[in-house]
């Protein structure tokens, strides 16, 4: 019967969560450390929901809640935050969620499926996607090197020969001076910056010190001129974030970085590098992954809707404020904000 089924809330750092876990099949985006770095650096509640039927746990999924204007949103989770577990073609899992959310006065319930993890989409409006993922399959760097096309080993030899060095990095200034490259790529590109100084440090502190990732700095001249940050999950790295001063570009310190990024994969015997999905459009970005030799994979974001009016506000207020005339205002109050907060 459908009344057997329902969903619980527990604490991402409790007994019911681990053993999800320990049972099933999951990212470090499903863990409570992923949930430390969101609450931190985001200033999100993270929440476990677990689908029970009766008193038997079957699927669960990792997420936070954020307010934004008057909206409560909850995503499961970024940048990947599908199901853990096994989904019953019995379960009804669109209106359970939706009773569940509007129980918890949530506006939207958000998930972005995870590569390879199958999302059921009865009920729920459909974003398709993609990421893109390079399959390592136990090659050596050599071997990666020579499988690369021609114009991405003459790129990362450019970047040699004009000096540009990739330096692993672990201490608060490099993460510092990341920031800055992160927010020097967002005025590049006429985008409001997502990240403030707070989720860099929540990186560092999580993710770098407890050993689950990194930054890679492209240096020259003494000098940080781009920056990468990969996450380690299982059998997979993935490509989190990045940044880049305008002027070296010519100099192909990303080109350098990402295949030192994937040089490191390679060398902790990972399956494959992961770079995550481009957003909505961005041609040029999906390119730069897809020359590396990464295969598109599909993805699916589903989306919920438990009050639709105040949904419909608040994306209204948003497509405002990505408009061509209030988007250089709130990029440079975002950018000020942060570096006041990084100073």
């Amino acid at each position: 019967m459908a009344s057997d089924w329902h969903i619980i809330n527990v604490d991402l750092d409790g007994a019911a969560w681990q053993q999800l876990l320990d049972a099933e099949p999951h990212s470090m985006f499903d863990t409570a450390t992923w949930g430390r770095v969101l609450a931190d650096g985001l200033g999100a509640e993270p929440a476990g929901w677990i689908v029970q039927q009766g008193t038997n746990p079957v699927c669960g999924l990792a997420g936070f809640t954020k307010r934004s204007l008057w909206a409560r949103l909850f995503f499961a989770n970024i940048p990947y935050g599908g199901l853990v577990g096994e989904v019953p073609d019995a379960l009804p899992l669109a209106s359970l969620f939706a009773a569940h959310a509007k129980t918890a006065g949530l506006t939207r319930v958000r998930l972005t499926g995870y590569p390879g993890r199958p999302l059921p989409t009865d009920g729920f409006h459909c974003h398709d996607s993609s990421t893109h993922v390079l399959e390592l399959g136990g090659r050596t760097w050599d071997e990666l090197w020579q499988g690369f096309k021609r114009n991405i080993r003459r790129d990362i030899r450019i970047a040699e020969k004009k000096g540009v060095t990739a330096v692993w990095c672990s201490d608060e200034d490099g993460y510092r001076a990341f920031y800055q490259l992160y927010l020097d790529s967002m005025r590049r590109n006429s985008a409001i910056p997502k990240y403030g100084w707070a989720f860099i440090d929540a990186l560092r502190r999580h993710i770098g010190d407890g050993g689950h990732g990194g930054l890679f700095l492209a240096m020259k001249d003494d000098r940080a001129v781009a920056g990468v940050m990969v996450v380690d999950s299982g059998d997979t790295s993935f490509y989190l974030m990045g940044g880049s001063t305008s002027a070296d570009l010519k100099h192909c310190p990303n080109d350098l970085l990402i295949g030192e990024a994937i040089k490191r994969a390679a060398s902790m015997g990972k399956s494959r590098f992961d770079f995550l999905p481009s957003g909505p459009g961005d041609t040029a970005l999906m390119q730069f992954k897809a020359k590396w030799g990464a295969r598109e994979v599909p993805l699916r974001t589903l989306d919920l809707t438990a009050q639709p009016l105040r949904l419909a506000l608040w994306q209204a207020a948003y497509r405002i404020a990505e408009s061509a005339a209030v988007r250089p205002i709130l990029q440079a109050w975002q950018t000020h904000r942060s570096n006041s907060r990084n100073n």
